[in-house]
């Protein structure tokens, strides 16, 4: 069966298919099963993997990604261009008109406050979609700014149905929403209370998160996995894709180098074989009911430890905002979602719940007044073809049900697309841009440096009051309330995981770091974690070996340049602040900018002495070793630096917008052979061939085949073996024989424990045993084999997951008697075990035995150990000097004849086993059969 080659097409496949592994696939028994830690895994990993990848495939225009620190001025960058012909003449029926976010018929609307760009009073009130609130300017979610149109036949700009709901509005998926929660703990809350909570001296002892290692994760695992749960219903779905949304986020925070998980990549297991325990039917020993499949509550028990040590005050929030979601989504559809933009400005203020949750002022200013009014009236109704939110009362369905609903809600935003009137902004840099690509506003990363033990969240406490539904009255910053887990918890979680997200779904293709030079330093560690997952994404060869200038377009943009030239500063201490960006900063890598906003107050301004002086400071600056580095070394970075100088209306953000839109350019011209494309259609292909060997997994659907592919299969690979043969090196039959070894070598480790504790050894016992270590040495990448074992599968065309497992397959089905002799040896071993008191692994001999049942190399004793290996090439000399031997070729080369003439040659093991005629083996009927055949062949015509 070939899968799909269109994406959506992939993704029907396998939501068609894990929807039947689980009405009918997990009911197969014996040598027929499924297993749920193999085969249902590997079927879920591809769904979710596909699934991620869908939106970049949708994705028509080039996008740009512009992310840095917190409060850096990143959104600032286009709120002059948005807000620069917007009207403001203090009528409120007119104020807001003209701005690139007014549409005729749909509410007028500024971007930042006017009193920043049009001298309006301070305390104008006015709806704004880029507030400032002292360090709560925005929530935890994406802004992506695209090209908007009334014309319902524009395919290159998003569609505006009604100009007053003209916001788009997208949900977090499960995923990113518990991962939100889990980075949120990771970062800013305490671990649990010691005991005893006081040291020798009656001082509070330390409280840490758990950090997690091989052993004691294992130890956990065991502890949840051994409760008594009810098994005769079967495994539950439901824990199934908690378990496996558990490995998916573990797994992702070893990869960005959490201290907490890192650990977890080192040790006696692979992080992979882990999963499979953790989502496997039984335990690692084979015998006992793996608990946490069958129980949603306990896996739910048992991510809950993993993720936040067990606080069941965020275990709770967790499961109110996925029930949440859910919902939504079952109320919404697939229906496309659209929100005013009054309640976009809600959704975009952290200040909104801070206000809601809060006891009404005594005299409240008209922004607390306007959005109390907004959120009493906040409805959603079904138009048909979309969703619309806005705060109007003739919408028929109430959207919260109180101020912590909003928190929910608000949390689960995790996208607002927001669409430009292009017709409202001048011919400038910036439009030029919006003509041909998307920019991605992601919310900043936390400040440098470390917080304060004051400023970490108690969840003691916090659970305390939520359990008398203490909402707080002033909120303040301890950590206790609730508002904390909104505000604080989720938001820096959402904020420390979207980025990599979308780089992870390859969204992105070209990335704006904008890092301020009159703050602190930037929190490096998440800025690099972000760009290494974008360069892992979309250009793994480069995330590998990172020398040279990014495939992918990459700007380091320095901002708010005022107060170094008043303070006479110094471009050499200002680049240390860069250090912590390792990568990012460095100019042989990506390409710096400069910028400084005039026209805010305070930190952008210049007066007139300290215009006066840049020219001499310049004499200074260009002496700089580190100023030339960053900026003289590179032509458009330099050019960058004089129009930060000398353009004051926009401080070189025309300039930026104009190299940007060239990026962008040139990206949309060179769509299908850009890193991104090029990798998102490989990463396609790879999914399709690992589909591919999932359904042509041995005896999953009653096959009729008229030949015989078993024995087609072994041929093809001794033909193979003796091409390569003829004429070969002494180096290549080397590596021809290590990688046949490595490959047929069957490690104990691989199989599953054999207890003598009354375990009865049967014929499917030992299937079951084949197939888990075949599945092993299928799936696992080609960079894990020894060196020369790669050149060597290469060489003979068994490099890729499906060669092994076909030529694997093939092997297995051409011993079956001899493994129905295996079986009765080896449970004569399980009763000889039983009678005995010393107890020991019978993994090993199982290994052994398989291994030569493969390769032959002792056929009248099946169970010894392999033959020692050849003497080295190495080995071959005369003192000192090459031997003869290495001037032989092929077939003359003496090692050929210790392996692979007895295993490939002409009547060896491969043409032996090949020539069998097998008595057919009835295959009876199982679970679903019909049902799975009916997803298989489809018609061509849909595929």
């Amino acid at each position: 069966m070939e899968a799909p080659t269109s994406p959506h097409k992939f993704a029907s496949l396998a939501i068609d298919l894990e929807n039947w592994y689980w009405e009918h696939g997990c009911k197969r028994k014996g040598r027929f099963q499924l297993p749920s830690g193999g085969w249902a895994r590997e079927l879920r990993d591809l769904r979710v993997s596909v699934e991620n990848i869908l939106p970049s495939f949708e994705q028509k225009r080039p996008a740009a990604a512009v992310w840095g620190p917190s409060q850096t001025g990143k959104s600032t960058s286009v709120a002059s261009y948005i807000d620069q012909n917007a009207v403001y003449t203090g009528d409120p029926a007119e104020d807001g008109t003209k701005s690139a976010l007014h549409w005729p018929g749909g509410a007028p609307a500024y971007f930042i406050h006017p009193s920043l760009t049009k001298s309006a009073p301070g305390d104008l009130h006015r709806l704004v979609l880029n507030p400032y609130n002292s360090g709560l300017d925005a929530s935890a979610c994406l802004s992506r700014f695209v090209k908007g149109t009334l014309d319902p036949q524009d395919d290159t700009a998003f569609f505006i149905a009604d100009p007053q709901y003209p916001i788009g509005v997208q949900l977090v998926k499960s995923f990113e929403l518990w991962m939100s929660i889990a980075r949120g703990y990771n970062s800013q809350c305490w671990g649990p209370k010691p005991t005893p909570e006081v040291d020798d001296q009656g001082r509070p002892a330390p409280r840490y998160q758990t950090v997690w290692t091989q052993d004691n994760f294992l130890s956990c695992f065991e502890k949840h996995a051994n409760q008594v749960v009810d098994t005769e219903p079967g495994i539950s779905r439901a824990a199934f894709e908690r378990l496996h949304l558990l490995c998916r986020l573990v797994n992702d925070m070893i990869f960005a180098g959490l201290p907490r998980y890192r650990q977890l990549a080192t040790g006696e297991f692979a992080w992979s074989k882990i999963c499979e325990w953790i989502l496997g039917q039984t335990q690692p020993d084979g015998e006992q009911a793996n608990a946490l499949v069958y129980s949603e509550e306990a896996a739910n028990a048992f991510l809950a430890e993993v993720l936040w040590d067990g606080y069941q005050v965020v275990t709770d929030y967790a499961l109110a905002m996925d029930k949440r979601l859910n919902s939504l989504n079952e109320s919404f559809g697939e229906k496309p979602v659209l929100c005013s933009i009054e309640v976009a400005a809600l959704f975009l203020d952290m200040e909104t719940f801070k206000i809601y949750v809060s006891r009404p002022s005594a005299k409240p200013k008209p922004k607390e007044t306007r959005y109390r009014q907004l959120l009493s009236e906040l409805r959603w109704g079904d138009r048909g073809d979309c969703i619309v939110i806005g705060a109007d009362s003739s919408l028929p369905n109430k959207l919260l049900s109180g101020p912590e609903d909003f928190g929910i809600v608000q949390g689960l935003v995790w996208e607002l697309v927001i669409a430009l009137n292009l017709d409202h902004i001048s011919d400038n840099a910036f439009k030029s841009f919006v003509e041909v690509a998307d920019i991605l506003d992601f919310p900043g990363v936390e400040r440098g440096g470390k917080e304060s033990p004051a400023d970490k969240i108690d969840l003691d406490i916090l659970a305390e009051k939520k359990l008398r539904r203490e909402y707080i009255t002033e909120p303040h910053d301890t950590g206790h309330d609730p508002f904390q887990f909104f505000c604080k918890l989720l938001k820096r979680g959402k904020t420390s995981s979207i980025v990599c997200t979308y780089a992870q779904r390859m969204n992105i293709d070209i990335f704006n770091i904008f890092q301020d030079i009159d703050k602190d330093k930037p929190n490096g560690d998440e800025l690099v974690t972000g760009i290494n997952t974008w360069w892992q994404a979309s250009a793994p060869d480069y995330f590998r070996n990172q020398t040279g200038r990014s495939p992918l377009p990459l700007n380091y943009v320095l901002l708010w340049w005022s107060e170094f030239f008043s303070a006479r500063q110094d471009f050499t201490n200002i680049s240390k602040k860069l250090e912590p960006v390792g990568q990012i900063s460095n100019p042989e890598v990506s390409t710096a900018f400069a910028m400084n906003y005039y026209y805010i107050p305070k930190r952008g301004e210049m007066n007139e002495a300290t215009r006066d002086s840049i020219p001499s400071q310049i004499e200074f600056l260009k002496a700089e070793n580190a100023f030339a580095r960053q900026f003289a070394s590179n032509p458009i970075s330099s050019a960058s630096f004089e129009s930060m100088l000398d353009d004051i209306a926009t401080g070189g953000a025309e300039y930026f917008f104009h190299q940007l839109a060239l990026q962008a350019k040139d990206v949309a011209e060179n769509s299908e052979s850009t890193p991104r494309l090029l990798t998102l259609n490989e990463t396609l292909a790879r999914y399709r061939k690992a589909v591919e060997s999932l359904v042509n997994t041995t005896d999953l659907v009653p096959e009729v085949r008229e030949s015989d592919d078993r024995r087609r299969v072994l041929l093809d690979v001794r033909d193979r073996i003796e091409r390569n043969v003829e004429g070969a090196s002494p180096s290549t039959i080397e590596a021809m024989e290590a990688a046949l070894r490595f490959l047929l070598d069957v490690e104990n480790k691989a199989l599953r424990p054999i207890h003598n504790n009354g375990q009865i050894i049967t014929f499917d016992t030992v299937i079951d045993q084949v197939q888990a270590w075949i599945r092993t040495q299928s799936s696992r990448p080609l960079s894990t084999f020894p060196e020369e074992a790669r050149e060597g599968l290469k060489a003979v065309s068994l490099s890729q997951s499906d060669e092994r497992n076909e030529f694997l397959q093939a092997l297995v089905a051409s011993i079956e008697t001899e493994l129905g002799e295996l079986t009765s040896w080896m449970s004569d071993m399980v009763q000889h075990q039983q009678a005995g008191d010393t107890a020991v692994d019978l993994r090993r001999f199982l290994a052994v035995a398989l291994s030569n049942l493969f390769t032959r190399i002792r056929s009248n004793d099946p169970f010894a150990e392999f033959d020692e290996e050849p003497e080295t090439m190495d080995a071959l000399l005369d003192e000192g000097r090459p031997s003869a031997v290495w001037n032989l070729k092929g077939r003359d080369i003496p090692r050929y004849h210790v392996f692979l003439k007895p295993f490939a040659g002409k009547g060896g093991v491969l043409e032996q086993l090949a020539m069998r005629d097998l008595i057919p083996i009835t295959r009876p009927d199982q679970p679903g059969d019909s049902e799975l055949l009916a997803i298989l062949t489809p018609p061509l015509a849909a595929r």
